[in-house]
């Protein structure tokens, strides 16, 4: 009785111990890549779009992207809140949105400076000339 049980007990030992070698199956997942963008045919959602597709081609199918334009997941603030707490979601956000997590991110929300060599005018990047010339480069011109 006792050779019997002990040769059950070996044949479930080696099975077990066989098993564990063997390759699991793919598991297929699938991934919520949310954004604020409403307009589907803007350049940054055909990015993502494409960028979908190479992972699922790349991948061979096991991941798949599944693409929110628009918010629907939810405010920015909130789909990175939801990522920081663990769900299974990707964000494209801006640099604004993640200073609440590094707040020193949040400076490159901020206008890009940028000297002219020919005008010595003040350019920004949401003004083209908003300064005036070299000797009051911080003053901002009169509209």
């Amino acid at each position: 009785m006792l050779s019997k049980l002990s040769l059950g007990l070996g044949a479930i030992l080696t099975a077990a111990l066989f098993s564990a070698h063997l390759p699991a199956a793919a598991q297929e997942f699938k991934l919520r890549f949310a954004t604020s963008v409403a307009n589907t045919q803007e350049a940054s959602f055909k990015e993502m779009e494409a960028f979908a597709q190479r992972v699922k081609e790349r991948c061979k199918g096991r991941i798949e992207l599944q693409l929110f334009p628009a918010e629907q997941l939810g405010a920015q603030k909130k789909v990175n809140e939801m990522i920081s707490s663990g769900a299974n979601i990707m964000n494209m956000t801006d640099y604004g949105q993640m200073g609440q997590f590094v707040p020193d991110a949040g400076v490159l929300a901020g206008n890009t400076w940028m000297r002219s060599s020919t005008s010595g005018c003040w350019h920004s990047s949401s003004r083209p000339c908003a300064f005036s010339p070299c000797s009051t480069p911080w003053m901002p011109i009169s509209r």
